[in-house]
């Protein structure tokens, strides 16, 4: 099976400046055990789901009828929900399917993502972006960089918001719905994969041979048909049956990290959100950084002091956040800084300040968006 991180490996085996160059001539014993042990972790990074699990990763949620086409094309187009006015003119129409959408309360007068793509697509093509994929992306290095900075986010891979989701209650909380006016033209899967599996665009073709049988957890969505689905929810499109006109519809709820301005859409009547941080390079770019980044993990270099220096960067001292406790089976619990002991350890408080961890690394610390500081 093919990946990033395989790719790194093996380009780095055989770049005389990479400390894996040192590996070279050992290809049927280290790196072959490398190599094994790292598919092997693969079986972690998914979790099959089913409709009556407690937690899922899609559920239909009603029909929708699509406006008139006009050959109209936008990707993440920020809006105010509940404010008809605060989209363009010419994507007004789909305000009555965005009202559709079982969304909360809570999200009435923030700011959502809207894709819209309307056109003809020949048999055997597809329209969106092909390969199996999650929509939350994979991204690190781009974290720290001031000049893709809109607002100031910092933290790590995992929790990264993409829309997230989660049913509670039975109620879909956060999210993104999808639509399409062609059946059988994309393919998700009850299953859900953690973030920090895929490449910097939500990319897993690399997984494809461990996802879930098609027969059992694949969901071919029908024409029309409103799907909820997570940002860790796999899914891919599929090549129309026959030539046709085809209307895709897809809603992003509020909880988004990072925005992209080279593939999407502004808006000149609604700003982005504070928090969200703006990348200003196009994916294909991003690739090429987390090849970089992967032959650095691959590497042992993940410790280095550049990958401890947010303390430096950020004073986090009286800022709240998620910190990640426990080994095998870790959970993410609110927490409060107390004290940066300057060596890529943190104090936090937790549990409204009854208990104590002395020396939290920082790569186990997210630091809350909409912290008041940031």
């Amino acid at each position: 099976a093919w990946s990033p991180h395989l790719k790194a490996l093996l380009e780095g085996v055989r770049d005389l400046n990479s400390p894996l160059s040192f590996l070279r001539g050992h290809e049927d014993s280290i790196l072959k055990q490398i190599y094994e042990h790292h598919v092997a972790s693969w079986a972690n990074a998914i979790q099959s789901t089913s409709p009556i699990s407690d937690e899922i990763s899609l559920s239909p949620c009603g029909y929708l009828t699509f406006p008139e086409p006009r050959d109209r094309s936008v990707n993440m187009l920020p809006f105010i929900l509940g404010a008809k006015h605060s989209l363009p003119e010419e994507l007004q129409v789909y305000h009555d399917l965005i009202m559709r959408c079982p969304l909360q309360d809570s999200e009435l007068g923030k700011v959502l993502y809207l894709t819209v793509e309307e056109g003809w697509v020949e048999a055997g093509a597809t329209q969106r972006r092909g390969g199996l994929h999650i929509e939350s992306p994979r991204y690190t290095n781009f974290l720290h960089e001031p000049s893709h900075k809109q607002g100031e986010w910092c933290g790590i891979t995992g929790r990264i918001g993409w829309g997230r989701g989660v049913l509670k209650d039975d109620q879909f909380i956060g999210g993104l719905y999808m639509a399409s006016t062609m059946t059988h033209t994309c393919r998700a899967y009850h299953a859900l994969v953690d973030k920090s599996a895929v490449d910097s665009h939500g990319g897993l073709d690399f997984l494809s041979h461990m996802m879930p049988p098609d027969a059992t957890h694949g969901y071919d969505m029908p024409a029309n048909e409103l799907v909820w689905m997570t940002d860790r929810t796999p899914h891919k499109v599929l090549p129309q049956i026959r030539s046709g006109y085809r209307q895709f519809f897809r809603l992003v709820t509020s909880l988004l990290s990072i925005w992209n301005a080279v593939h999407n859409t502004a808006n000149p009547k609604v700003p982005l959100p504070p928090h969200v941080l703006v990348i200003n390079t196009s994916r294909f770019e991003q690739n090429k950084e987390t090849e970089q980044e992967d032959n650095r993990d691959l590497a042992t270099a993940a410790n280095s002091p550049k990958d401890a220096s947010m303390s430096k960067e950020i004073d986090l001292v009286g800022r709240h956040g998620m910190a990640q406790f426990g080994t095998k089976n870790s959970k993410w619990y609110p927490c409060f800084v107390r004290h940066d002991n300057r060596d890529g350890t943190i104090k936090v408080s937790w549990d409204n300040d009854n208990t104590f961890t002395k020396r939290l690394p920082l790569e186990r610390f997210l630091l809350d968006p909409n912290d008041e500081k940031c």
